[in-house]
């Protein structure tokens, strides 16, 4: 999914506040076309300004490594 900070990220559990807000892991910035270390964001954390804008195809972001992006994001 891309986020509204512009970064594409996993969703890794369900929220336990607010079902639309779930807990993702970030790992790739679109703005600098890199990936970066994953990062777990709570979407639904109070004060938490970042949402998703989208939804995306995996088959469009063209990462090779697919597979291990997703195992890494699980294990957080």
């Amino acid at each position: 999914m891309r986020l509204s900070n512009n970064k594409l990220a996993v969703a890794t559990e369900p929220s336990p506040l607010v079902l639309l807000q779930p807990v993702v892991t970030a790992f790739y910035a679109l703005r600098h076309q890199e990936r970066q270390p994953p990062q777990r964001v709570d979407l639904s954390a109070p004060g938490r300004t970042v949402r998703i804008v989208t939804r995306q195809e995996p088959a469009a972001w063209s990462f090779a490594d697919l597979d291990d992006i997703w195992v890494n994001a699980l294990r957080g």
